[in-house]
């Protein structure tokens, strides 16, 4: 039977087992989450895309860009927007008639204006 007035030297062995069944605690629960993520993460690469989830991709191989005018590039010049767009691609390593730029705009900070 547990003394209801513990001094520090009697006290340490009780704080100790708490510690440790916390700790063990939530190394089980680490354990079940990696176990739980593991088992998604191979059903996932099970499952088939099915019609319903793949992209919509047209048999012509061509791309439906709305129509009207559309301004691209805002607050920074042509020469630099072109540049940014090439290292997109080039980091990409798509060709660019495979992406679709909607603006570029260029961030002004206290640094000085960068495009």
């Amino acid at each position: 039977m547990l003394k209801a007035d513990l001094n520090f030297v009697e006290a340490l062995p009780v704080a100790a087992l708490g510690i440790l069944i916390v700790l063990l605690a939530l190394a089980l629960l680490a354990i079940i989450f990696r176990i739980i993520a593991s088992i998604t993460a191979r059903k996932k690469q099970a499952e088939p895309l099915s019609e319903k989830a793949a992209p919509a991709v047209p048999e012509d191989d061509s791309v439906t860009i709305p129509a009207g005018p559309r301004k691209l590039v805002y607050d920074c010049d042509d020469k630099t927007a072109a540049m940014l767009m090439a290292i997109v691609c080039d980091e990409l390593g798509k060709s660019p008639d495979e992406l679709w730029f909607k603006s570029i705009r260029q961030i002004k900070d206290n640094q000085g204006p960068t495009c």
